[in-house]
């Protein structure tokens, strides 16, 4: 993910993080090549914290420069949601909402090291317990962990700094972007849909629901969803080309205008002008498949999600007898049908499954925002429009 975050901000670098000044452009692009031939670890942190949704960010104490020096723009403040925080060798601080005029103390984009002096990392509880990977397979081996990032007078040196005070640049980064972030996000996410796909397919298996027409039905039509995602990632792949290029002909372009482009965009991770195959993808399909697949693997595996003995119930035994007996089938045996409902349980319905339904709801920013955004897209008219033609042929 931040592999590609960076990417993104080193394509667009020159004409819109470098457009009041070519240094922080500069910056951005040492910072990538950085981050490639030291293969760094990045963890980020994007959004302000919400100590009360209907005040402004000096009364949610957000991340903001309090001076200058010549050495640097010295910080405070917070942000989250830092994931991969602990493990992480630096910390990537950007743009995710729009900042209006006046909080230019707050639109800034800068990278640290985890270590600098003044900033910690306040992690949220591990889902690692340190238990069986039987009973837990997903926990115990892929929680990443999150983290609160509170800056204290931290030194942000100058040569780390790539857009300061700079509201425009904030605000057109996201959606300048060509698309590898949103690439690889889409990617992501198909690999985890054809994960969950195969694992109600694994649960209809081991359950004996496989010959039942109702789940036949319910399956295929994820098999379907497959599909749709196999097309639309290889659309995002064709748009990132085409954004590309159009990125890279704007750093040659005389008449090109950061500020101009901004009043123009409507939405942030999209520019009103481009496709938006891919950011509809990442906004819209994911999120909502993600959610009906885990609705499916519910009702797929029902009661046999709560009634799932332990490893070590499997290994005593006064207990692997009756489970054998009472949970064993012709399908699988006790322990193999068990270990896939822990599996399932792990994947929807436990601490692990539950902050992954979460974050996948809200992985492209408020789903109601998204919405609302992309009514502002010039497709509305140009649907709108043929309506228009029809009625006017009608002659109405």
């Amino acid at each position: 993910f931040m592999n590609a975050f960076v990417t993104d901000a080193a394509v667009i670098a020159p004409h819109v993080l470098g457009h009041r000044d070519r240094a922080f452009a500069d910056n951005a692009i040492r910072y990538w090549e950085y981050c490639r031939d030291e293969d760094i670890c990045l963890t980020h942190t994007l959004v302000d914290p919400k100590r009360d949704y209907g005040k402004d960010l000096s009364a949610q104490r957000a991340l903001k420069v309090v001076r200058e020096t010549d050495a640097g723009i010295v910080v405070s403040g917070a942000r989250m949601l830092s994931t991969l925080a602990p493990v992480s060798n630096e910390i990537w601080v950007g743009p995710f909402m729009p900042r209006r005029p006046g909080e230019e103390d707050y639109a800034l984009c800068f990278a640290v090291p985890v270590a600098t002096p003044g900033l910690k990392f306040i992690a949220r509880e591990s889902y690692a317990r340190g238990g069986s990977r039987y009973d837990r397979p997903l926990a115990e081996r892929f929680d990443e962990g999150d983290a609160l990032a509170v800056f204290d007078n931290v030194l942000v040196p100058w040569e780390r700094v790539f857009i300061y005070r700079d509201i425009v640049a904030y605000n057109m980064m996201a959606p300048s972007f060509p698309g590898y972030l949103l690439l690889q996000a889409n990617a992501r996410g198909r690999a985890k849909l054809r994960f969950m796909t195969g694992l109600a397919c694994k649960m209809a298996d081991v359950l004996g629901r496989s010959a039942l027409p109702r789940y036949q039905e319910l399956l295929g039509e994820f098999l379907a969803l497959n599909e749709l995602a196999d097309g639309l990632v290889e659309a995002s792949a064709r748009e990132l080309v085409v954004h590309a290029q159009e990125e890279f002909a704007k750093q040659t372009d005389p008449g090109f205008v950061l500020e101009d482009v901004a009043r123009e965009t409507a939405s942030l991770f999209a520019s009103p002008s481009r496709g938006m195959v891919g950011i509809s993808m990442l906004r819209f399909f994911l999120p909502e498949v993600n959610t009906k697949v885990n609705e499916l693997i519910r009702l797929m595996g029902s009661s046999s999600l709560v009634m799932t003995a332990t490893e070590a119930d499997f290994d005593n035994p006064a207990t692997a007898g009756d489970l054998e007996q009472f949970l064993g089938n012709e399908q699988a045996s006790a322990r193999e049908r068990v270990q896939v409902m822990k599996l399932a349980w792990d994947a929807v319905a436990g601490e692990f499954g539950g902050r992954q339904e979460i974050y996948e709801i809200f992985f492209a920013g408020d789903p109601f925002l998204s919405r609302q955004l992309h009514y502002f897209t010039p497709r509305r008219g140009q649907y709108q429009a043929m309506v228009d033609r029809l009625l006017r042929e009608s002659g109405a």
